[in-house]
């Protein structure tokens, strides 16, 4: 049981040292870090669904590179509740219904 504990101890401080060598110590770095982690933690207690994943997967990209994302309501709040939407610059909608004002107002003349 000792090995045991002390092989996680090492693994901790391996962690722990490619964070300060790599600058993910510290700020919004070490805030996502800490986020991907908890996720790994609880990943197997959340059972999420095979279409979860997909939608995950997707997300991830079109937060971060596209200008308007929509999505289902749970998923458009989820985004919005961490501020990846205002990180990102992204509109987040959770009905299609809504796209077609946004695009008249996106394109009229100032």
């Amino acid at each position: 049981m000792r090995r045991q504990v002390q092989k996680h101890v090492d693994s901790q401080e391996d962690v722990r040292k490619l964070r300060m060598s790599s600058g993910y110590h510290r700020g919004t770095k070490s805030r996502d870090v800490a986020y991907a982690q908890a996720f790994l933690t609880w990943q197997d207690e959340i059972l999420w669904t095979v279409n979860d994943f997909r939608d995950i997967e997707a997300l991830c990209v079109a937060v971060v590179y596209a200008d308007v994302v929509v999505t289902e309501k749970s998923w458009a709040d989820m985004i919005r509740r961490s501020g990846l939407d205002l990180r990102f610059d992204t509109t987040v909608l959770s009905s299609v219904t809504e796209l077609p004002e946004l695009l008249v107002t996106s394109t009229r003349p100032e």
